[in-house]
């Protein structure tokens, strides 16, 4: 006979009328029916179970929502006022330099107005006319004066606005 012949195949699980001939193996068998009214009892017929289980990990995974919502939105946040402040920037600069550009134009006008040429010409068409020589009057210690130059009177009035017939 083989070994096939003479041992049984179980294909089954293993019921009481079978006995064990060994310690060891009732201990296995008693391991074996463990396992299966662990797996049949507790995952078969406990219907709320896995919801109850999933209920448990609800508070983690909503936390570690909260936390990637919380940077993603803190991302979104520093991102968005950084690139307002660089618009502030660029226009800030703009500012400044039209700010440089029109100081520039206001010197370039103020020196054109402050020109002696420019001035005397504009003192002319008022009717002023040029200043001769001083004479300089000094008072001394002792209540005397001294004159020192001669004056001078000053000259005729040239064309005066209305002879000239500009005018401011």
């Amino acid at each position: 006979m083989t070994a096939l012949s003479t041992s049984r195949v179980r294909t089954g699980p293993v019921t009481e009328s079978e006995h064990a001939t060994s310690a060891s193996a009732e201990r296995a068998l008693r391991r074996r029916r463990r396992r299966q009214a662990r797996m049949a009892g507790d995952r078969l017929s406990g219907a709320g179970r896995p919801v109850r289980s999933a209920l448990i990990r609800v508070p983690f995974a909503v936390a570690l929502i909260a936390v990637l919502g919380g940077g993603v939105g803190g991302v979104l946040y520093l991102n968005t006022k950084t690139d307002e402040s660089g618009i502030r920037t660029v226009q800030a600069r703009e500012d400044s330099a039209q700010l440089r550009l029109d100081i520039e134009a206001l010197g370039r006008s103020i020196a054109s107005l402050n020109a002696t040429p420019r001035i005397a010409a504009e003192a002319r068409d008022l009717g002023l006319v040029p200043a001769g020589d001083a004479a300089i009057l000094v008072i001394g210690r002792n209540g005397k004066s001294t004159l020192i130059g001669t004056p001078s009177p000053a000259g005729q009035h040239p064309a005066g606005p209305a002879a000239s017939g500009g005018g401011h």
